[in-house]
């Protein structure tokens, strides 16, 4: 299970490994640029990243059958049958979500992107990035905003900044 801690200075939550990250966020509001940095971040922090090249939720794949999951099968193949680090996206917040992620014990983390302060839909996310804050932010600002998440070092951070430009 993944394992996290508070941050009595911050409030914040930091993740350890496995990462089990859902990013939910519609298009246009920079949701590419924010999982590709979560990606990037997990695969930095974790000894094992399973499906690197996961796209999207409609690519999960049954390992044991072989076949395509679809529907709401595939948030719950996911979380329930999926021990190592994933970073997965959806456009949007699957009605059922909220039941897994009580029921995962704070298994899995929710990342969200939204176009307005106003837009935002899922309660649970640990961040919400922010398009119209990014207006004015290089790649590094965003990044720094995921450090404490992720305990990341300074050298860390300049690594992901350099390959999100």
């Amino acid at each position: 299970a993944t394992s996290l801690s508070s941050d009595s200075t911050s409030g914040t939550t930091l993740l350890k490994p496995p990462f089990r990250i859902i990013q939910v966020a519609p298009p246009r509001t920079a949701s590419t640029f924010q999982f590709e940095l979560l990606r990037i971040l997990v695969g930095m922090k974790s000894e094992q990243y399973s499906i690197p090249l996961m796209e999207s939720i409609e690519q999960v794949i049954n390992e044991k059958t072989g076949e395509k999951i679809t529907g709401k099968e595939k948030f719950d193949y996911l979380i329930r049958n999926n021990n190592s680090s994933f970073v997965v996206r959806n456009h949007d917040y699957p009605k059922h979500l909220s039941e897994l992620f009580i029921e995962s014990k704070n298994d899995i983390f929710l990342f969200e992107a939204t176009a307005h302060v106003s837009q935002k839909q899922v309660k649970q996310a640990l961040y919400t990035q922010v398009l119209t804050n990014m207006y004015n932010c290089s790649s590094l600002c965003e990044v720094e905003k995921y450090q404490p998440f992720f305990g990341l070092t300074e050298m860390e951070v300049a690594e992901a900044t350099q390959y999100m430009n």
